[in-house]
């Protein structure tokens, strides 16, 4: 398994391909992207949009087509970019509220939920917000267990 960079307009158009509620790439904004790949093809990709530097906070959106590519050491290796590259002192992700699958993953690499808004995506299709903040990135990743 291998990181690509500098590929941020393919893979964020891979990763806005298989999320549903994101139109185009282009609705993002201005983004940076990685994605995870076997020797053949992505397999995954992160999106880090929203980035705000004056209030130390970025957004990030996952997409994958298969779970061998997470590992705690690429989680840590991809969440690791907003908050030490970027100097985050929290991370923002919203997914759909009937996505179990996506929140199951979210809250297993650490995130938190934080709320729900209400019709967001669309009438009754609600948005839930998680975060991550630096000192639990940190707990979670850098320390030695």
């Amino acid at each position: 398994m291998r990181l690509v960079f500098g590929q941020d307009q393919a893979v964020g158009a891979w990763v806005v391909s298989r999320i549903p509620h994101v139109e185009d790439v282009r609705t993002l904004g201005p983004f940076a992207a990685i994605g995870v790949a076997d020797d053949e093809r992505l397999m995954a990709g992160c999106v880090f949009h929203n980035y705000a530097p004056a209030y130390g906070n970025c957004e990030i959106s996952f997409a994958a087509d298969t779970a061998r590519w997470a590992t705690r050491g690429t989680i840590r290796a991809l969440l690791s970019v907003p908050f030490q590259q970027y100097g985050c002192r929290r991370v923002s992700l919203v997914t759909p509220h009937d996505n179990e699958r996506a929140q199951k993953f979210i809250r297993g690499i650490g995130f938190v939920r934080e709320g729900c808004a209400r019709d967001f995506f669309a009438p009754k299709r609600h948005a839930v917000l998680f975060g991550l903040l630096r000192r639990e990135f940190d707990r979670l990743f850098t320390r030695k267990n």
